[in-house]
């Protein structure tokens, strides 16, 4: 079967904006008509639960919506930044009360914030490559006086195994939201129903 070839990421975000307006727009009504219907003394009532099912349905659709645009705005983000999950870069801070030496650091995620705007999310390494246990992850953007640069330094195998972890977890995340539209990344995972336990004939009890 011939692989479809799908909009660029940008494209794709316009698209579902437009339609969440849609659904943001769906969900108003329901609501509105289930709120007139309900202040009506006599009534049909399953014209009333079918209208109540109506404005959940909308409910349910429209936040599925948010979550998916939210995780678009993500790969947006990772499509656009200069560096991806599980780059080792080196970073140099030139401002007044930081250290002026460089810092090596494993990029985790790239985190969207707004627009075009976006930061990483960084683990900090050891001068022997290691990840930092005294450092907690955090963020990291562009700015005139913090310069990024990718580092062949080597690294020792837990943080290699970090880099590639996170480098595999991205790729598999821009696949099935760009390419695949996974809805299952965004819905809850279904409940496993509880096994009863096996009745036995009560001349066995005992």
């Amino acid at each position: 079967m011939k692989r479809r070839h799908q909009l660029r990421t940008s494209v794709q975000r316009d698209r579902l904006q437009r339609y969440l307006r849609t659904l943001r727009a769906n969900y108003n009504r329901a609501s509105r008509e289930l709120f007139e219907t309900s202040r009506i003394r006599k009534g049909c009532p399953l014209e009333q639960s079918l209208r109540y099912k109506r404005f959940e349905d909308a409910s349910q659709v429209l936040k599925l919506a948010e979550k998916c645009l939210a995780e678009l705005n993500h790969c947006y983000a990772l499509r656009l930044a200069a560096f991806r999950p599980g780059d080792h870069i080196l970073v140099k801070i030139t401002m007044p009360g930081f250290d002026p030496r460089p810092c090596r650091y494993i990029i985790l995620d790239v985190v969207w914030s707004k627009g075009d705007q976006y930061h990483y999310e960084v683990q900090e390494l050891t001068k022997a490559g290691a990840a930092h246990r005294g450092r907690y992850p955090h963020w990291l953007s562009h700015s005139d006086r913090v310069s990024m640069e990718y580092s062949d330094q080597p690294l020792a195998p837990e943080a290699k195994w970090l880099a590639d972890d996170r480098r595999h977890a991205s790729k598999e995340l821009l696949e099935a939201v760009l390419e695949k539209g996974d809805l299952s990344l965004f819905l809850p995972e279904p409940s496993t129903p509880a096994v009863p336990a096996p009745r036995h004939p009560f001349w066995r009890h005992g």
